[in-house]
């Protein structure tokens, strides 16, 4: 006669789960983080039938599996595990945000005509926005176009909005490459201009300005005198003035 108790890997889970949630009852679990823990594999969920929120990064989990009542599923993070490709998620439904980062999937290890079947799904990671924490489908080429053609109902891929546009990580590698491999400086070509100063400058069969005419030159000198006066009468009232007031 088969038991009815839960293996003992499934109970010691269980224990788990209620110590880190501080909730005897799973059924009203709704978010639960088990990172840094070296699972193996995911198990112990089955009573979590309200989780919307899973954090399982950071272990050695090989294998996407005991996810089957977790249908409230929002948000799943599975980064930095051992994941070669994605499997048993295709029920979620409520899938909005699907986090796999610094795993070992390739591109043919997603799956991508299943994935485009989760309805609301609009963020998936496979990389960091700064390009770390790669999956090997990170480096194959057609990567972004692939995941996008697949899912174009995607808001943000790797971190980026709007992930169909220019993004600033692409904009970065552009800068970049132009930094290590410069393009050839333009050659610059300057008219020629004739110099403004010829010889005999000054005279308008030269082409300078005219010279001043003898009635400007009458006018310039007597400025200049008077301007001499002025600047000596000033001087002498100035030193009555000090006069005075001794």
């Amino acid at each position: 006669m088969k038991s009815s108790r839960p293996s003992s890997s499934s109970g010691r889970i269980e224990d788990t789960i209620k110590a880190a949630t501080q909730r005897f009852d799973l059924e009203i679990v709704f978010k639960l983080s088990l990172t840094s823990r070296g699972l193996p594999n995911i198990t112990g969920l089955d009573k979590c039938i309200n989780l919307t929120d899973l954090n399982l990064s950071d272990n050695a989990i090989t294998k996407i599996e005991g996810l089957d009542t977790c249908t409230q599923l929002r948000r799943l993070n599975l980064s930095s595990n051992r994941l070669n490709r994605l499997d048993a998620l295709w029920h979620l439904e409520k899938l909005e945000v699907l986090s796999l980062q610094d795993n070992q999937l390739p591109l043919e290890g997603l799956g991508l005509p299943r994935l485009a079947g989760l309805p609301a799904l609009r963020a998936l990671h496979l990389q960091n926005l700064d390009r770390s924490a790669q999956n090997p489908a990170c480096r194959q080429r057609g990567y972004k176009a692939a995941v996008l053609g697949a899912l174009p109902g995607l808001l943000n891929l790797d971190g980026e909005r709007s992930p169909g546009v220019l993004t600033y990580a692409e904009i970065a590698a552009e800068v970049e490459e132009a930094v290590r491999n410069p393009p050839p400086p333009k050659e610059i070509v300057l008219p020629d201009v004739a110099p403004w100063m010829q010889p005999g400058a000054g005279s308008e069969a030269a082409g300078g300005p005219p010279a001043p005419s003898p009635e400007f030159v009458s006018k310039a000198d007597a400025l200049v005198k008077g301007l001499d006066e002025a600047h000596t009468l000033v001087e002498v009232l100035g030193e009555e003035v000090g006069r005075l007031s001794r």
